[in-house]
């Protein structure tokens, strides 16, 4: 799984999210999906909680980041211009909330792609891990 992430060798699959007013493809949220060495599709969480015990998930949305930035014009030919692209991140790490959106909006300005079509998700099993520790509620 190391290789896979440090080479980028990962799978990223969007998920379209539908505007209720319009009806239309608003965004598209970027999901990574892994492979065996069969090619199949292993279970997802599994492999997340294997990153995050490896302590390599700021590496794995970094390249999750990369590849669906990449991917946000082909969308937007397909989908229409005002298509944004959701990233997830992952606050189960070491590293500081201000260090992981920093590095974020880092990765989103080398992109070259518009920030005001790219919505940042704080994955869900941080943020209640967050509030079991007393974290803040937003």
């Amino acid at each position: 799984m190391t290789k896979k992430i440090a080479t980028g060798d990962i799978a990223v699959y969007f998920q379209a999210i539908v505007d209720t007013k319009t009806l239309k493809i608003a965004k598209f949220e970027a999901l990574c999906r892994f492979t065996n060495e069969a090619g199949e599709l292993v279970d997802t969480q599994e492999m997340i909680t294997i990153a995050e015990e490896l302590n390599i998930i700021p590496q794995l949305d970094k390249q999750v980041a990369f590849i669906s930035l990449r991917s946000l014009a082909t969308l937007q030919k397909i989908f229409g211009s005002e298509t944004g692209i959701t990233i997830n991140r992952s606050l189960n790490t070491s590293l500081s909330s201000d260090v992981i959106l920093n590095n974020t909006a880092a990765i989103i300005k080398s992109s070259g792609c518009n920030p005001k079509h790219i919505t940042i998700e704080l994955t869900e099993s941080a943020y209640f891990s967050s509030q079991e520790a007393g974290g803040k509620s937003y």
